[in-house]
């Protein structure tokens, strides 16, 4: 099943990681923090499948590669920072409204 959430997040990787959290929400772990670490994990895997395809075909626009760089590691970088100090009732309940507005906007945008 989680093959299937992974060719989504490499074809189109806007709510993988919502996804992904839900995911593992149906599994054994109850820690958002464990959660949210393999997540994570699973995104870089995903990411490095992307660029090793990306890359291999030519589609990489090589001009605009370090501000994607420099933007994913310093997102990634105060993600983990302060996601982990944060109380789980209050991380939880962000996923939940960060995921519904995404997936508000996005059903609307394709409705058109």
């Amino acid at each position: 099943m989680f093959l299937v959430f992974s060719l989504y997040g490499g074809y189109f990787g806007a709510g993988f990681g919502i996804i992904t959290l839900a995911f593992l929400g149906l599994t054994q772990l109850t820690d958002i923090q464990q959660m949210n670490g393999l997540k994570n994990l699973a995104g870089v895997s995903v990411g490095v499948a992307d660029c090793t395809y990306f890359i291999s075909r030519g589609l990489i626009d090589w001009r605009i590669l370090p501000l994607f760089v420099i933007g994913n590691l310093a997102g990634g970088y105060y993600r983990a920072k302060y996601s982990a100090k944060l109380p789980t009732k209050i991380l939880r309940t962000g996923i939940i409204i960060i995921g519904s507005i995404v997936t508000i906007i996005l059903f609307y945008k394709f409705r058109s």
